[in-house]
Parts: C-alpha cells; sequence; structure tokens
C-alpha cells in the first residue's frame, strides 16, 4: 500500500499550527490490481470524486483536481477594497476556496473559517488583472475570502 503525507499550516491566534495527514492512494489495492499485461497499456487514473473528498482535496487546485470547479457557485461574493472577491463552492467535493478577479500584483489574500481562524493557505497575485484562488477548504464550513488589511467578503 502507498501512502502520500501532507502538512496544512493553521494559523490561529497569531500561532501558526502544523498538521500532518497521511492518505491511503491505493487502500484496495489488492482487489483492484491489473494483470501485469494490462498493468503495461494502463495509463495512470486521476481519482474521481463521487462526494465530498473528506480533506484529500483540501489545499489542492480546484480547477485541476477532482473536477471539484466544474460544478462551483458563488456562495458570497463583493468588491472588497476594490476587488471582485467571492467564496466559490463545489457539492461534487463538498469544498470551498476563495476566488479574486483583476487583483493588483503583490496582494494577498486567504480563506478565514467561521472561528475567526487564518485557514491553512495564503495565496499571492503575480501580475496584475489575473484571476487567482486559494487551495480548497472544508466545504462545511463558514467562509470567508479575506484581505491582509482584515477586510473581508462573508
Amino acid at each position: 500500500m502507498t501512502e502520500r503525507v501532507f502538512t496544512q499550516r493553521i494559523t490561529r491566534g497569531g500561532q501558526r499550527f502544523a498538521l500532518a495527514g497521511a492518505a491511503a492512494a491505493l487502500a484496495l489495492s489488492g482487489f483492484l490490481a491489473a494483470s501485469p499485461a494490462e498493468a503495461a497499456t494502463q495509463s495512470p487514473v486521476q481519482p474521481s470524486w463521487t462526494g465530498p473528498c473528506n480533506g484529500s482535496c483540501w489545499g489542492k487546485d480546484p480547477n485541476t483536481f477532482g473536477s471539484c470547479g466544474k460544478d462551483a457557485i458563488t456562495t458570497v461574493g463583493g468588491i472588497v477594497d476594490g476587488v471582485q472577491m467571492e467564496v466559490r463552492y463545489s457539492r461534487h467535493c463538498g469544498a470551498k476556496w476563495v476566488r479574486v478577479e483583476s487583483l493588483p500584483k503583490g496582494w494577498d489574500y486567504y480563506a478565514r473559517d467561521g472561528w475567526n481562524n487564518r485557514l491553512y493557505w495564503s495565496a499571492r497575485s503575480y501580475g496584475s488583472g489575473s484571476t487567482k484562488w486559494t487551495g480548497m477548504v472544508d466545504g462545511s464550513r463558514d467562509v470567508a475570502g479575506c484581505f491582509l488589511d482584515g477586510n473581508c467578503v462573508d
């Protein structure tokens, strides 16, 4: 059995905590193993989520991981500091993330949970006018999109 280990950063009250988790990549490998001839011709399969990804998608890019961006809806959005900011939700993945449009170069933003904790990731824009987004967070929590100056959409 192969395992992937990942680390997530959480900031609470100015302190940083590291969470380590392990996800079994091939939990049923004994049952799903292909014959040697088939294995030589098969290409790698990207996980296809049929429901909430239970943490395996947290921090991942919603537009490239598990098709999470395909069914996304905006749950809340508005203009914050002159920038369009939205909290997006994927029912397919059970995840939320923050997306910003026309972000000035160098502006930092993050997802914040309903308990006023910064959640896991801070993303950075590298070009004016670009659309950027954070990694995914737990979709069952209240999430706000915020800039470092404390202005948020929630």
